[in-house]
């Protein structure tokens, strides 16, 4: 466990970047100008798991997530939990370098061999994950602060160039679309919070779970639909509809001043930054699933290993960006075990064993 405890401010920074990631990889938009509503939309779908997480952390708050696990269910039953938990953070991060270096090779670097990215990008994760949750945790919230920066920027730079009248009409998709792809992005953005019951256990005594992740996740989604927003402003529905990367598109037709007409590589930079931070957690998470299962004192031991696993199945999931895009559609239904399903046993079983270990009086 980290000897210094992190604030509730870096946690919720932590858990903003996490949602907001999944704003740029958007290849599962399909309702257009009601984008924004799928978007607000996450939070109510997915509350409910988010109070799950927040009552785990709350009944065993010095634990990490392996932790609680093996407490609940023994060294051998945790096993048949830990074991999935781990190949899921493992996958997870893999898709997560892979995106990320698609749109590094889309917008940047186009004759550049994706493994030279994936190589680069993975050392940058390896070096901040070596450093702990403490500095992650300052890390997260300078980030934090940096991008909604920029949004905030970008938005008022570009209210000479943006229609509202691209929304309308509102609710032009049915309920059922809406939700439908409401659940698809969630399952990206919110879902993977789930993560951040890894690092929960580094907060201070004092600080309810439940106010660093409801919180968190209300701004993280909030500045999400606010993005998607400015994105349909900018480019109107249909454009932002097809464009796989409509977050980089926006941002590049706005101009701020003669020396300042290419602001899209300052943001595009930044966003790479939130995807090495979020790999960062989850390489973590799989190092310390890892660790777990195999005994070991210390899970940074493990990063390199667990880096190098990563970079192979980055380099096998998928051939280009396309088809990065299309397993959005599997990712939301293969990720029901991981983000619903494990931490409702688990939660099940800490409400049984949490009273054994605290009883009244």
């Amino acid at each position: 466990m980290e000897s210094e405890k992190l604030t509730p401010w870096n946690l919720r920074c932590l858990l903003i970047i996490m949602i907001i990631c999944g704003s740029l990889v958007n290849g599962a938009f399909t309702v257009m100008q009601d984008t924004w509503i799928s978007v607000l939309l996450m939070a109510v779908i997915y509350l409910p798991a988010i109070l799950v997480y927040s009552r785990i952390c709350t009944l065993f708050p010095e634990e990490d997530l392996f932790s609680i696990m093996e407490t609940l269910f023994g060294r051998l039953g945790s096993v048949f939990i830990i074991l999935p938990m781990a190949c899921y953070a493992l996958i997870a991060t893999a898709l997560q370098l892979r995106n990320f270096t698609e749109f590094t090779v889309v917008i940047a670097l186009k004759n550049t061999p994706p493994i030279a990215i994936m190589i680069v990008l993975m050392l940058t994760v390896l070096y901040i994950a070596k450093q702990g949750f403490s500095v992650l945790g300052r890390w997260s919230s300078i980030i934090c602060t940096v991008i909604s920066i920029n949004i905030v920027i970008t938005i008022l730079f570009s209210l000479n160039i943006m229609d509202p009248a691209h929304i309308l009409p509102v609710m032009n998709h049915t309920p059922g679309a809406i939700l439908s792809n409401s659940f698809a992005l969630g399952s990206i953005a919110v879902g993977e919070t789930v993560m951040m019951m890894i690092i929960l256990s580094n907060r201070k005594k004092d600080r309810s779970a439940y106010r660093i992740y409801l919180p968190g996740v209300i701004l993280g989604v909030g500045l999400f639909a606010l993005i998607i927003l400015r994105n349909i402003f900018i480019l109107g529905a249909d454009l932002e509809n097809s464009a796989k990367f409509s977050t980089y598109m926006a941002v590049r037709i706005i101009e701020v001043g003669k020396f300042f007409e290419r602001i899209e590589s300052s943001i595009s930079f930044v966003y790479i930054l939130l995807g090495i931070t979020k790999m960062a957690l989850f390489l973590s998470g799989a190092a310390m699933g890892i660790a777990r299962l195999l005994r070991a004192d210390d899970y940074k031991k493990l990063l390199i290993p667990t880096g190098l696993l990563v970079l192979a199945i980055g380099a096998l999931v998928f051939n280009n960006a396309f088809e990065m895009f299309d397993l959005v559609w599997v990712y939301q239904y293969a990720a029901i075990p991981f983000q619903l399903l494990i931490p409702v046993v688990i939660w099940i079983g800490a409400e049984i064993k949490a009273p054994k270990r605290h009883p009244a009086g």
